[in-house]
């Protein structure tokens, strides 16, 4: 009976039956199996590539001279908590001179998830990321029609 035990748990002939349907790597259902049991019970289906991994190399890479130049004077951009869950704060403080604040939240494809107008009388914006999937996201700073600053934020549930 299944109430009385983990799901985790199964028996000999219960496990017998899953590695049986595992060696099926063209079905979904084999598939379905592989992943179960690879990531619950540490069994690996990950097959080797078949091309040869090219020998190693050393290459030299010249590291570049970086110089900072900081246009966004009076601006302030954070977003805690982060990592987050279900809701995020994003503090600003703006200059001045700012025009039309957009707020812009994509993902880490780059989807736009969110794109709201910034209220210059505020200081703060609060994103309910609950229908948000874990990950990656970026939260953009867009005024006087230019993007100012953009910073990562990630979300785990």
């Amino acid at each position: 009976m299944l109430e009385d035990r983990s799901w985790a748990t199964l028996s000999n002939d219960e496990m017998n039956t899953l590695l049986t349907l595992a060696e099926n790597t063209t079905s979904p259902t084999g598939k379905k199996v592989q992943n179960v049991l690879s990531f619950h019970y540490g069994f690996d289906y990950f097959r080797e590539a078949i091309l040869p991994l090219p020998p190693p190399q050393s290459i030299a890479i010249p590291t570049p001279e970086i110089k900072e130049i900081d246009t966004n004077v009076g601006l302030q951009w954070n977003a805690y908590p982060n990592p987050a869950t279900n809701e995020v704060i994003i503090e600003y403080a703006l200059p001045e001179n700012a025009e039309n604040p957009v707020l812009l939240i994509s993902d880490s494809d780059g989807h736009l998830v969110l794109q709201t107008y910034l209220d210059m009388q505020l200081d703060q914006y609060l994103w309910r990321s609950v229908n948000a999937p874990n990950g990656l996201y970026y939260y953009t700073l867009k005024y006087n029609g230019q993007i100012k600053h953009t910073k990562q934020l990630l979300l785990l549930k």
